[in-house]
């Protein structure tokens, strides 16, 4: 049950992914979907130029899959004494800035939005805020 959150953040994420984002992601191929399918075609003509919108559909994904690995890496590591527990628990977050840093200082391809630092943040306080409030840095085991 406690992997709950992370999976079901991952499931919105491939959610978001196939019905508003671009109809060439590899991600169709993996999940075997069609990207005529009447709910996709349907989903996308919903879509405008707003930019919450596009927030949601453009970063908001990224922010969940962080958000994710974050939380089940903390899960994972929680009562671990050793400190190399840290980068376990950073290193998706330290990733996902330098790939966007990367992307502004033109290293790597993509454009750099300022909206995907944002969601980057806001994950990674999620998944601390969320496991410190269920139970804490450390879980006992129960016999």
């Amino acid at each position: 049950m406690r992997y709950f959150k992370p999976l079901a953040s991952i499931l919105v994420a491939i959610i978001i992914y196939v019905v508003f984002r671009s109809k060439n992601l590899i991600l169709y191929k993996w999940i075997g979907v069609s990207t005529n399918s009447i709910l996709i075609l349907f989903s996308r003509n919903i879509q405008n130029n707003n930019y919450f919108l596009n927030w949601i559909i453009y970063s908001l994904p990224d922010g969940l899959w962080l958000y994710s690995l974050t939380t089940i890496m903390i899960l994972i590591w929680r009562n671990e004494a050793s400190k190399i527990k840290y980068l376990f628990i950073y290193v998706g977050f330290t990733i996902a800035i330098s790939h966007e840093l990367g992307q502004f200082l033109h290293i790597f391809r993509g454009t750099f939005d300022v909206g995907d630092i944002v969601a980057y943040i806001m994950a990674i306080l999620f998944a601390l805020i969320t496991i410190k409030f269920n139970g804490g840095e450390k879980h006992e085991q129960k016999i």
